[in-house]
């Protein structure tokens, strides 16, 4: 066929855009990320708390520790011995700025041109009473302008006062922050960096929000702000010491993490490039894009870079790996019986692109839910599920396809180079076993025995736990619910029974490596958000390969035979895939030498692929009980039996 420059041009352009992501943002990854205690040095600020009482000291620590989150702290832990304040935190640099602001009391008050206060704090918004933007009206002699924007509460108040102001010889509103006796605003008022934060002539009342110019540059009114909205301090305080602390997981953690993530997709691409060539040198771009991208996304989203992120997104790239996989093999399948790559490629996107999408779908709902209705707990992980969905979405799904179409339809690369093989031989393991196995009852015996310690575990956190659960009965539903209108079958019940068993399992988990604190309950319900994308794949794509292949008459025997098919070619991907993703575990958190989140990520990992397993089971039960055929005449032998048997409880019907 005559070459198709300008596809062969496009899909150069494509792997150009891969190469700019990663050479754009790959090297910024380790300045970007947003990291904690385990992967990043920090620092130790200890201060000694003017006052014996413990509800005061328990209100400045608080206050310090908000402070450190407003001035842009990754993560900060604050501790309490007698009347000392121990501040551990990371994620800022300067260092020097936070520690002149964090000793400052914090007192906000409104008073006119003659000192006298009018009004403090307890008039604006509790929880931001202030806010700053840079102003536009800069001049030549004032290009650092800023605007303070007063959020009021008390518009009453603020009305009397203002109007009281407007009458009055000078009408100036000043806001103090930490007045002092000694302070007097006439003296002040010509300085060029004067002790009150802000203030302005009232020509009409004010009932509402209002605005005035700050009298300090953006960044000081910023800085002040930052620190005046966490709270002020009910006691002075005194700083005793400043030290660096070093990363829980060692010298350069974050760098090590980094390398290892590198590593792991380069593996990964040479295994994709060995077993594909030229369809797997675009999954292995994919790849690289996905891991660059995703990383990227949610670091410009503010979400800390710890080892939970680091399992949430080795999770991601499994299921991921799980699609492309398929994908790959179903496509170099289709090539190898001789039809042409570009029929090959239409053959293989039929029905997979959308059941991916189904699946990614039910991942973002999950993400979308956790973002909008339970910030508190679950911010930081909403948005890396969403990412996460999005960026599969993007390139293992979207860019995969037409980077591979182009390349077929450029015409400049034969069959050959698409991974076929004349006569080869397709080398299936039976898992089939899997399916009927009496071992179901010991697994999930020790899941729920798991479970059940977790639950115990978390029992002060439990509403967290219950918050999570929530969102994913919501999503499964929604996402249930639409498979089952698609594929016209039971898909909501396997769906909600498989998401069951992937919580406990994923409890168990927990409890196994001691992810019991408050911080780690999320990953109960991060994990099983993820897993939907799987199992909605996974569940209509059994659908569509099981209609593709079961042909006339069918009885228990067929029915089980051609599922059976379908079965081991999907698993024996999904084990591919959990090889990969132990392979990933152990270079990333190797390089840490963090055992525990390398089992942790393993473990769960097989948690999904058992679940995996009794969704496959759930759904060749429901298809045997509502397959409409004529009813076999032969008598029920021993084996048709033990097929209809769900973990060892017969099916009558």
């Amino acid at each position: 066929m005559r070459k198709n420059n300008k596809k062969l041009f496009s899909a150069l352009i494509g792997i150009l855009m891969i190469a700019i992501l990663t050479v754009v943002f790959g090297s910024k990854l380790n300045a970007i990320t947003n990291k904690n205690f385990e992967l990043a040095d920090g620092f130790q600020l200890v201060y000694q708390v003017d006052s014996e009482e413990k509800l005061t000291i328990d209100q400045v620590a608080e206050v310090l520790e908000q402070r450190l989150y407003n001035f842009g702290a990754t993560e900060v832990k604050a501790t309490i011995e007698e009347s000392t304040v121990t501040l551990n935190y990371s994620g800022i640099e300067d260092c020097e700025t936070v520690r002149k602001y964090l000793t400052m009391i914090g007192v906000v008050s409104f008073r006119n041109a003659a000192d006298e206060e009018l009004m403090d704090i307890s008039v604006l918004d509790k929880d931001t009473p202030f806010m700053v933007a840079p102003s536009q009206s800069k001049t030549e002699e004032s290009k650092d302008l800023s605007l303070l924007y007063i959020l009021v509460s008390d518009n009453e108040k603020f009305k009397t006062v203002t109007t009281q102001l407007m009458f009055e010889t000078s009408k100036y509103l000043v806001v103090w922050v930490d007045y002092d006796e000694t302070y007097k605003f006439e003296k002040e008022q010509g300085s060029t960096s004067p002790k009150f934060l802000a203030a302005a002539a009232v020509n009409s009342v004010i009932d509402s929000d209002a605005y005035i110019t700050s009298a300090h540059s953006f960044e000081v009114t910023k800085n002040i702000v930052a620190t005046v909205n966490a709270g002020s301090l009910k006691a002075p305080i005194t700083e005793i010491s400043f030290n660096t602390v070093e990363a829980n997981l060692g010298t350069n953690a974050d760098v090590k993490v980094l390398i290892g993530i590198a590593v792991s997709v380069m593996l990964g691409s040479l295994y994709f490039m060995f077993k594909y060539k030229l369809v797997g040198f675009v999954s292995a771009l994919m790849m690289l894009g996905y891991t660059i991208g995703s990383l990227v996304a949610i670091s410009y989203l503010g979400v800390i870079f710890n080892t939970n992120i680091i399992s949430l997104f080795i999770f991601s790239l499994f299921v991921g790996l799980a699609y492309l996989l398929h994908v790959n093999d179903t496509f170099v399948t289709i090539l190898n019986t001789g039809r042409l790559p570009s029929t090959a490629l239409e053959t293989t996107y039929k029905n997979t692109m959308v059941n991916a999408l189904a699946g990614l779908a039910t991942q973002l709902i999950a993400g979308f839910i956790g973002f909008i209705a339970f910030k508190e707990y679950y911010l930081g992980y909403s948005i890396a599920i969403m990412t996460f969905a999005v960026c599969s979405a993007i390139f293992f799904v979207g860019w995969q396809k037409l980077m591979l179409s182009d390349l077929i339809n450029s015409y400049y690369f034969d069959a050959k180079a698409f991974g076929y093989r004349e006569n080869a031989a397709v080398k299936i393991i039976d898992f089939s076993a899997l399916i009927n196995t009496k071992f179901h009852y010991v697994v999930i015996a020790l899941i729920l025995m798991g479970a059940l310690l977790y639950v115990t575990n978390v029992i002060n956190h439990l509403k967290i736990l219950l918050t999570g659960l929530f969102i994913l009965v919501i999503s499964v539903i929604v996402g249930g619910s639409y498979l089952k209108s698609r594929n016209k079958s039971n898909d909501l019940v396997i769906l909600a029974l498989t998401t069951i068993t992937a919580v406990i399992a994923i409890m168990a988990c927990g409890m196994l490596f001691g992810k019991t604190t408050e911080t780690t309950i999320g990953l109960v319900y991060s994990f099983a958000a993820i897993s939907l994308a799987l199992f909605g794949f996974v569940l209509s794509q059994i659908k569509d390969d099981f209609d593709e292949n079961a042909k006339g008459r069918l009885t228990d025997v067929k029915i089980t035979s051609v599922f059976e098919e379908v079965f081991n070619n999907l698993f024996n991907e999904t084990v591919v895939v959990l090889a990969l993703t132990v392979i990933f575990a152990l270079v990333i958190f190797g390089s840490v030498l963090s055992l525990e989140n390398i089992g942790y990520t393993i473990l769960v990992s097989v948690a999904l692929i058992y679940a995996v397993i009794v969704m496959s089971k759930l759904w060749l039960d429901y298809t045997i009980k509502d397959s409409n055929r004529p009813k076999s005449k032969k008598k029920r032998n021993t084996k048709e039996v033990k097929e209809r048997t769900i973990f060892g409880i017969n099916n009558p019907n």
